[in-house]
């Protein structure tokens, strides 16, 4: 079954946690938008990010009703 739903998930390439969410998502064919985001640099601590996940960690999966799974 292929949901073509308009997702994002927050991410940082090199993190164990979002590959197996990008790996997960791939498995269920389950379309989304990859933001990548830079821990390193501290995207992570920014206002905008923190509206999304109040803890600061990645990966957040964007639904398309604008709610978050963390």
């Amino acid at each position: 079954m292929r949901d073509s739903s308009p997702k994002r998930l927050f991410d940082y390439r090199f993190s164990g946690n979002s590959y197996k969410i990008r790996l997960a998502l791939s498995l269920l064919r389950v379309e989304v938008e990859v933001v990548p985001v830079d821990i390193l640099a501290g995207d992570t601590h920014s206002e905008l990010f923190l509206q999304r996940n109040p803890l600061g960690q990645i990966p957040v999966l964007e639904l398309e009703d604008g709610s978050f799974l963390r």
